[in-house]
């Protein structure tokens, strides 16, 4: 029933049947041409997806080095000689 106002109201209206929705159906051509979700990570998350890599921090150790330093005792040539050592072996 339509009502457009209080004075004009129509009779009962037919009811229409449901309308055919033709679905396309993929043919043998379009699973070819079928599109595939791709998830891209920027190099932050890379980095932060390895966190769990990293080993434990141990704080007893940096402790240790730490009383080193204050006292004077942790550089020596040795270590100086290693440190540089192993700079060059990074930058090559």
């Amino acid at each position: 029933m339509q009502i457009n106002s209080p004075v004009h109201v129509h009779g009962p209206q037919p009811i229409n049947p449901q309308h055919n929705v033709q679905r396309n159906r993929p043919t043998e051509n379009a699973s070819a041409t079928l599109q595939t979700d791709q998830l891209d990570l920027s190099e932050a998350a890379q980095a932060l997806s390895n966190i769990s890599d990293i080993p434990e921090i141990r704080s007893d150790r940096i402790e240790a080095i730490r009383n080193q330093i204050a006292e004077g005792v942790y550089e020596s040539p040795d270590k100086l000689d290693a440190a540089i050592d192993r700079i060059l072996d990074e930058m090559v």
